[in-house]
């Protein structure tokens, strides 16, 4: 959610457009080739370097800041040959978001963690503090589970029988049964010694029984997702039908360039005061 920092919208048309010029003849600026080079370092940085010296908050944060970025602009390509009237936005109402005519269609909170994957289990920090603020979202606007999709996109694996494995999208292999989760979370909620998911537990258990039921209803788990390094090749594969044939890989480093700036910005992360790996 957005506490302070710039809002960053991009329509989707705006996106896909780039590719209309040749890719052999389009030209970074300085702060493009910065910003390419930035992601770039950054991932080197995971894939190696950060495998035998130990994390830093400040490299844990950077990294977070660009996989919400990265993350972002790989879920819009969702939408590039569906909805020319989607626009995505970083930090505005949630992590990320993709509404129309003002009106929110998606709530994405995004978490990344660069060496242990860790767990979503039912008292989860990670989970918990998502439904505190999708609790808080849904008591000032009841209407928005009934219009909307809430996903929490994690590196970080649900086990077996948890609350989040049971919210997971229907898929072969996955078993979704909100009401379980549900039961799962309250009675976490109710068991739970940790004062640090006090304020969350107290904000999704003051919903009324049907608000909330709708509420879960309308959450996706995504766990397992790509980390930081793998999430380009993401991207690639999602840009195969907009970029010129066989030049998915250059396009996406065209594009990263071209949004990675503000897309930073708006989450508060500004790379140019950060040496190129």
């Amino acid at each position: 959610m957005s506490d302070g920092h710039d809002t960053l919208v991009v329509v989707l048309p705006t996106l896909t457009g780039v590719f209309k010029t040749p890719l052999a003849v389009m030209q970074h600026n300085q702060s493009e080739r910065l910003e390419t080079d930035f992601i770039n370092g950054l991932t080197r940085a995971h894939e190696g370097e950060m495998d035998t010296k130990p994390i830093h908050s400040a490299a844990q944060s950077a990294a977070g800041y660009l996989y919400q970025a990265r993350l972002a602009l790989c879920e819009a390509l969702r939408y590039a040959y569906v909805d020319s009237g989607i626009e995505i936005a970083v930090e505005k109402l949630d992590d990320v978001s993709f509404e129309k005519t003002g009106s929110a269609l998606e709530l994405l909170q995004t978490k990344h963690h660069l060496k242990k994957s860790g767990d979503l289990t039912d008292y989860s920090v990670d989970l918990w503090k998502t439904l505190r603020v999708w609790s808080e979202a849904t008591k000032t606007d009841p209407s928005l589970p009934g219009r909307t999709r809430f996903a929490l996109i994690t590196t970080a694996q649900a086990p077996i029988g948890s609350a989040a494995s049971y919210l997971r999208p229907h898929s072969e292999g996955s078993v979704r049964n909100p009401a379980e989760a549900e039961a799962k979370l309250m009675a976490a909620g109710d068991s739970s010694k940790n004062t640090a998911l006090a304020k969350a537990i107290t904000a999704f258990k003051a919903l009324t029984p049907d608000i909330r039921k709708s509420l879960v209803g309308a959450i996706e788990i995504i766990d397992g997702a790509p980390l930081i390094a793998n999430i380009g090749a993401v991207i690639e594969e999602r840009l195969r039908m907009i970029a010129p044939r066989g030049q998915s890989a250059l396009a996406r480093e065209q594009l990263e360039g071209w949004v990675a700036p503000d897309m930073l910005r708006a989450s508060g992360r500004d790379t140019h005061h950060h040496p190129c790996a």
